[in-house]
């Protein structure tokens, strides 16, 4: 079994390490009882619980003075490197900072270097969006990535693990200009946000989306790969405009030759399948071949997942034959109900082939 994020980065020897470095950093700290009342329940809590508890800790031991513990906690900070573990900055920052902003944002800020301000981030949307979004404008532009990244991740519209950001939901212009500035940014880390950050848009404003996407310059090895990652979702879906936007057109092709290994496949088991494609054009063409299957819900209604199956560039008269595997394991993140499926494939968003299978208990 993998190791979970909390055994990992939130375990006994963090915290052991955690109250030296406190302790270095604020003398009166009473070093043992802040490790035992930060491990005692441990093994009762799950990852954002133990965050939480890990703030507390950390709140109930530093100055009741706001304004004193963050003082103690920038101290804290040279002393230690990047690690997950040290989140409780952001969130001491989001818990108890709330009623001091000018302290509160510049912490959120330089604190984000040593884990992330993402989550704590959007307290402060909430609590005044304009003011926290200008701020994160200015921050698209900071010399270091950890603080770019922040600008992107944190007003990301869905992002995972967090509320929503209804404002953004509803308006993305609002975040766009952060995007705009983050384009062609030379650090895969800020690169992969904005590209999660254009994916979060897509799912509410697809249209939208597109029409701001075909002004950026896509000859720009950053900017492409930005796009096509950013617009994985649309490309799963066959969005026609997106498709095209990523040199993706209408393929003339013949499709033939497709096979089946079995109609009837039971759970834990795989199926293979192969097709062949010839290009009919006289002029090379750029291929995005995909399969979806329609699985069965519990209710019996068909639901579709799309898999990514292969990106080629095809020349002139050309053919290739295509086979894929799929194993119909059982995953903590889709169950598996017995009864009629059904397998397609995609080209470049279109239907090329759709065939019916059972799977079997």
């Amino acid at each position: 079994m993998a190791e979970s994020l909390k055994d990992k980065y939130l375990n006994a020897d963090f915290f052991l390490q955690l109250s030296r470095d406190l302790k270095a950093a604020y003398p009166a700290l009473n070093q043992k009882q802040f490790y035992q009342q930060c491990i005692t329940p441990l093994d009762s809590l799950q990852l954002k619980q133990c965050i939480t508890h890990t703030t507390l800790t950390v709140g109930r031991h530093l100055p009741d003075n706001y304004k004193k513990s963050i003082h103690v906690l920038y101290d804290f900070s040279r002393l230690i490197d990047n690690k997950f573990g040290y989140i409780f900055l952001s969130e001491f920052v989001s818990t108890f900072g709330r009623q001091d902003y000018k302290t509160s944002i510049k912490a959120l800020r330089d604190f984000t270097q040593y884990s992330s301000s993402e989550f704590a981030i959007r307290e402060f949307l909430q609590l005044d969006f304009d003011t926290t979004i200008r701020h994160m404008l200015e921050w698209a532009e900071h010399d270091n990535e950890h603080i770019r990244r922040l600008a992107s991740e944190g007003c990301r519209p869905r992002l995972p693990w967090a509320n929503k950001l209804p404002q953004i939901i509803e308006q993305p212009q609002l975040s766009w200009p952060i995007l705009e500035k983050l384009k062609q940014d030379p650090a895969t880390y800020v690169q992969k946000s904005v590209a999660n950050h254009i994916n979060d848009i897509s799912k509410d404003n697809a249209d939208w989306l597109i029409k701001k996407l075909q002004h950026w310059n896509t000859d720009t090895p950053v900017t492409q790969w930005i796009i096509k990652h950013g617009c994985r979702t649309l490309i799963k879906q066959g969005h026609e405009t997106t498709l095209s936007l990523l040199g993706f057109a209408k393929p003339d092709i013949e499709f033939n030759s497709f096979s089946l290994s079995t109609n009837n496949i039971e759970i834990g088991e795989a199926f293979e399948f192969c097709f062949s494609v010839m290009n009919q054009s006289i002029k090379k063409q750029k291929l995005n071949i995909d399969y979806r299957i329609h699985f069965m819900k519990k209710n019996g209604t068909l639901q579709p997942k799309t898999f990514k199956l292969k990106l080629l560039l095809l020349p002139p008269s050309a053919a290739i034959t295509v086979c894929k595997k799929h194993a119909f394991k059982i995953m903590t993140t889709r169950k598996l109900y017995p009864g009629n499926h059904r397998l397609e494939i995609l080209i470049n968003g279109i239907s090329f082939k759709t065939v019916g299978f059972k799977l079997l208990k």
